[in-house]
């Protein structure tokens, strides 16, 4: 799992791990409940899609017209790919006056193939022999073309391609036009918005006016609709009862109607939807076209009904259907949707969890209600996972009411979910109901609250998120017994009222070689800024496999099944790893006393701690071993010496990880940025290269004035400016590790930056984010010139370049995310002891590369573990600022 950060107006994509929810923003500007740490990517290449073979696609609409004086564009890949100017091949020019710009086109190369665009906007003055003055280039934008025989619905306002006769000629038409009839000036579209990606049962029908919800200003009086499937499927659309699957416009009287019928299992199909507003003349022709942006809904058949199908779901449910009861829920919470007049209660959730069969949790714990309007009742369905084991069920004093949906809210609070089987998964849903009592038995003026759904994995281990709903007597002798028992206690001393919780902070996730020893005070800290003292801390260590050798030591004594630590004690508490390729699970608890002798835990902070052989970066300050280890010395060091109060540090940034050809030779004055400092008085560097454990080779070397000086770490301002890296053979993956250090040789004062690493991957391709470090002889491509090129001569003054294009490989899964070097999970409430970062603007689209936000971002994001191009990994200050920010994003 890594983070790409990169300039640019690239699209944001977010997860949250398993145990974390997300939790809607207020106007006032927002609120975190459980979310912790959001997997938040700015790509490097920017953007991505996919093409048919032989697909012709507009450059200018991939990249927009920035109003350059030049536009610079080079391609590369293999299978065939080509720029083409009015039918003539210009793949091997780089330079396009802007007339020649608006007619350049992409071709797309041969089925299964690949290739990568980059344009750069220069504006400057051409003199009359052709040379150029006054040169100010844009960043380079890079989006790359995937031949899969699939059209990617962000590009295809780019084709140039004719549509007729394919499979997919609706769908493309459709999505041009509402490019042609797109808002501009003071004329206002209507807005869209979709449910969402769907899973379905084969055959199931839905509304498409539930799927697809209009707005804003301008009254709809046309729906425009256009279906895209697997061939032979059997997916349609019907109105009425009739086959309407090639038929494009609908009034909203029809589109009321109008439903999607799901194809047979194992198929796909994409939903596209616009909204038009227009003025139908006399003679039937509509004049003063103003469309919705294309919104796009892919329904997959599964077998499986997601939630966010069930309002539109026009299909019976058979009320012996395993997901019966889950469906109607969901259904009925639709119908009885709140309003300003008749609001619904706020209900939340604990996030998908992983539990021991037969454990049984609190629905109460794992279904929080906010402080806002009190449900008269709550309604509750599971359902086991089809392709897994069943027998989960839900328990009330005793009893199974599984088959029960309704529950007052005294019987909430007792009721129970009990695990099925090893191997299987539920999903729970709670809905709270708001109403009077009509002196009936029944309610009146009902308001549901949005159904909230957690899945529960019946793995055999018990994530973080369960402790507080347990129910379960745990083992004293289980491998989790401490784990649960530290976080279900913290969970009980929460701070209520006035009372203020300890702060307490942690490095994440790490990685580490097999028996290495780590302080806790370094990975687990109560920052200087805490209001209340740490009267103690609580440790747990979990570790399933019981030979692995992990252990916890203090003072030389084996201390693994005690609980309670003194300050002082924490402070000498060390972690020792176990054996390769073992895993463990650290939780900490900092705990304070009230003035009234009330107990006060702090959340119960967890991370995961994975022999891999290779030490992360985020975790070497707090290594307690290993001195001959140069690279683990360095990080620590820039620990130690980190500023304080109003020291600042000295200025250094990296151009992130990158991919290179093997040999590649690179300045390392340019892939760590110093800006400008390198030769201030009393700057030195500390460097330390290691081969990356999941590279195939040594050979990588460090270069001065000619001579290697791989094993060196010391060096001058002079020295390092002129310091090369060369990157090994193909195959093969180092990381770079540098600190800047500042001395004063009056005071002897120290001063290091934090420790920034970034590695380099030998693949046989140059990534655009480090072309302007590389030392070439002059023979590289086009492609390469453009991005070096654009490095030389980037100004503040040049023109903003960005392309619509965004990424086409989603982010990280939940499960990736969750167990990524420096991600952590935590229990309780975050609001009050972390600062919010309110997202929603650069997921509307009003963010860009200018805005507060995202430049914030780019300064922070130094967290999770690397590999994707652009990702930087980084200790101190930074690490600790990012390990206490709760990023919220929209539900």
């Amino acid at each position: 799992m890594s983070l790409s950060v990169g300039g640019g107006s690239a699209a944001f994509y977010t997860n949250l791990p398993s145990g974390y929810a997300s939790t809607a923003l207020t106007a006032a500007g927002g609120s975190a409940s459980v979310s912790d740490i959001v997997d938040i990517r700015v790509p490097l290449p920017s953007g991505g899609f996919t093409a048919k073979a032989g697909d012709s696609l507009s450059v200018r609409e991939l990249f927009g017209s920035p109003g350059a004086d030049l536009m610079r564009v080079a391609l590369r890949g293999e299978g065939g790919g080509r720029l083409v100017l009015r039918g003539v091949d210009v793949t091997d020019r780089t330079d396009f006056d802007p007339l020649d710009f608006n007619e350049l086109q992409y071709a797309a190369g041969e089925e299964g193939s690949a290739q990568e665009l980059v344009v750069v906007a220069r504006t400057g003055t051409r003199g009359a022999g052709g040379l150029w003055s006054g040169i100010a280039d844009s960043a380079p934008v890079q989006i790359t073309a995937a031949v899969t025989g699939t059209r990617s619905l962000s590009v295809l306002a780019a084709l140039r391609t004719p549509a007729e006769g394919g499979a997919d000629a609706e769908f493309v038409t459709l999505a041009q036009d509402a490019s042609v009839y797109a808002a501009y000036g003071g004329r206002a579209a209507p807005t869209l918005s979709g449910a969402g990606n769907l899973s379905l049962k084969a055959g199931d029908t839905l509304a498409l006016h539930d799927l697809f919800t209009a707005g804003g200003k301008a009254e709809p009086a046309l729906y425009r609709v256009a279906l895209r499937e697997d061939a032979g499927t059997g997916a349609r659309l019907l109105l009425d009862g009739q086959d309407v699957t090639h038929r494009v416009d609908f009034t909203p009287e029809e589109f009321v109607n109008l439903q999607y019928m799901a194809g047979g299992d194992g198929s796909a199909a994409e939903i596209l939807v616009v909204a038009r507003a227009a003025t139908k003349a006399a003679d039937g022709r509509w004049t003063s076209i103003v469309d919705s942006p294309a919104v796009a809904i892919a329904a997959a058949v599964t077998g499986v009904r997601s939630a966010n199908a069930a309002p539109a779901l026009r299909t019976a449910v058979d009320p012996g259907d395993a997901d019966a009861r889950f469906m109607r829920v969901a259904q009925e919470a639709a119908i009885f949707t709140g309003s300003k007049s008749r609001p619904a209660p706020d209900i939340g959730a604990a996030g998908d969890m992983t539990v021991k069969a037969g454990d049984s949790l609190s629905l109460r714990d794992l279904f929080p209600v906010g402080k806002g309007t009190e449900p008269a009742l709550y309604r509750v369905a599971l359902r086991d996972d089809p392709g897994a084991a069943p027998g989960g069920r839900l328990v009330l004093d005793g009893k199974d009411v599984t088959d029960r949906t309704d529950f007052s809210p005294m019987e909430f609070l007792a009721l129970q979910y009990v695990a099925g089987p090893e191997g299987g998964a539920q999903d729970i849903m709670v809905v709270a109901r708001a109403g009077q009592e009509d002196g009936k038995g029944g309610l009146t003026a009902v308001a549901d609250s949005t159904p909230a759904v957690i899945r529960a994995a019946v793995t055999g281990a018990r994530s973080l998120n369960t402790a507080g709903a347990l129910r379960t007597a745990v083992d004293p002798a289980a491998a989790d017994a401490d784990f649960m028992r530290v976080a279900s206690e913290a969970a009980l001393h929460a701070p209520l009222g006035s009372q203020v919780a300890p702060a307490l902070a942690t490095t994440g996730n790490f990685t580490t070689a097999a028996g290495d020893a780590f302080a806790l005070r370094d990975l687990f800290s109560s920052p200087y800024s805490a209001k209340v003292e740490v009267s103690g801390y609580r440790v747990a260590l979990r570790d399933e496999d019981l030979t692995s050798g992990a252990r916890l030591m203090l003072d030389g004594e084996d201390v693994t099944r005690r609980i309670d630590f003194t300050p002082a004690e924490f402070n000498s508490l060390l972690f020792v790893a176990g054996t390769g390729g073992s895993s463990q699970e650290l939780l900490v608890v900092a705990r304070a006393t009230d003035a009234r002798g009330m107990k006060v835990d702090s959340r119960a902070v967890q991370v995961t701690a994975r022999s891999t052989g290779e030490r992360s970066i985020n975790a070497l300050p707090a290594l307690r071993a290993a001195p001959e280890d140069s690279y683990a010395r360095i990080a620590s060091d820039a620990a130690v010496h980190a500023p304080l109060g109003s020291q600042a540090a000295p200025p250094l940034r990296a151009v992130g990880d990158f991919t290179a050809a093997a040999g590649d030779l690179f300045s390392m004055n340019t892939l760590f940025d110093t800006a400008g400092g390198v030769f201030d008085a009393g700057m030195t560097y500390r460097v330390a290269m290691r081969e990356d454990v999941a590279g195939t080779g040594a050979g990588a070397r460090l270069l001065l004035n000619g001579e290697e000086v791989t094993g060196r770490t010391e060096f001058t301002g002079a020295e390092f400016s002129a310091l090369l890296f060369q990157v090994g053979p193909a195959g093969s993956a180092q990381d770079l590790l540098v600190v800047a250090r500042r001395s004063d040789a009056a005071t002897r004062l120290v001063i290091d930056s934090p420790a920034l690493e970034i590695t380099a991957r030998s693949t046989g391709t140059r990534s655009i984010n480090a072309l302007a470090a590389l030392r070439a002889d002059g023979t590289g491509t086009g492609f390469d010139r453009v991005v070096r090129d654009a490095a030389v001569y980037r100004t503040s003054s040049a023109k903003a370049l960005s392309s619509t294009v965004g990424p086409a490989v989603p982010a990280a899964s939940a499960a990736a995310l969750a167990a990524a070097v420096g991600a952590y999970r935590a229990t309780g409430s975050t609001a009050s002891a972390t600062n919010t970062l309110d997202l929603s603007a650069l997921f509307a689209g009003a963010g860009g590369a200018s805005s507060a936000q995202l430049v914030g971002l780019s300064e922070l994001i130094t967290l999770l573990g690397g590999g994707t191009v652009g990702g930087v990994r980084s200790t101190g200050t930074e690490m600790a600022k990012l390990t206490a920010l709760s990023l919220s994003a929209r539900a």
